[in-house]
């Protein structure tokens, strides 16, 4: 029996699959990944890149801006697949693992970021806005089933378990952090996550009336 707004999945689906296919199951899993990924993001680009560590606040601002803008996109075009998000998250890492960006002091009370005495260190000042906007395309990308799945179920309902998913992604990262695993275990975390998405995503859904 299925309710009005809740999704639906073929009979002949496989116990396992069908459970990766729930709405519900779904929204945890796809709200912890977003709060991990956050929470990844946060903590390991400032580590790797000194400069953007002074200003760890637009990392959060574009992970906002991302979830917003992929909750939106998915509202209005269905969109359910997240096929794109490793692509960027791959370019991230690309980014930031090939980049040396070099904090230079030259007294006790000035630090200049990469600019005295060199013009090829003028670069640093395209790193910030760029890394912003991967980020938001990282965070977009994984946030568009978000929006179907929001509203294939009633509001409070779909709250709920938007808010159980998040604080699991909060609980399982600073697991991770503080038990002093390697940035190379939360990536391994996320490539499972993301699988466990893409393995449940083609489901279908009918909205609430």
């Amino acid at each position: 029996m299925t309710d009005a707004g809740t999704v639906q999945t073929p009979a002949s689906d496989p116990g396992s699959l069908a459970r990766l296919r729930d709405p519900r199951v779904r929204l945890v899993l796809t709200s912890g990944t977003l709060l991990f990924v956050e929470l990844l993001l946060i903590r390991w680009i400032p580590s790797e890149v000194r400069y953007i560590g002074f200003f760890s606040n637009f990392l959060l601002m574009a992970s906002f801006l991302g979830i917003g803008l992929g909750i939106l996109l998915g509202r209005h075009r269905r969109l359910e697949s997240i096929a794109i998000f490793p692509i960027l998250l791959g370019g991230v890492v690309w980014l930031i693992t090939s980049i040396q960006l070099n904090v230079q002091i030259r007294s006790t009370n000035e630090v200049f970021f990469g600019l005295a005495e060199s013009h090829a260190a003028d670069a640093n000042f395209l790193v910030l806005p760029l890394v912003f906007a991967l980020v938001t395309a990282i965070m977009a990308s994984l946030a568009l089933p978000l929006g179907p799945l929001l509203r294939s179920m009633p509001p409070l309902k779909a709250y709920a378990f938007d808010i159980a998913g998040s604080m699991l992604g909060i609980v399982g990262f600073v697991a991770l952090s503080t038990s002093g695993t390697p940035p190379q275990v939360w990536f391994i975390v996320v490539v499972a996550l993301v699988i466990l998405l893409s393995t449940g995503t083609g489901f279908t859904f009918r909205r609430l009336p």
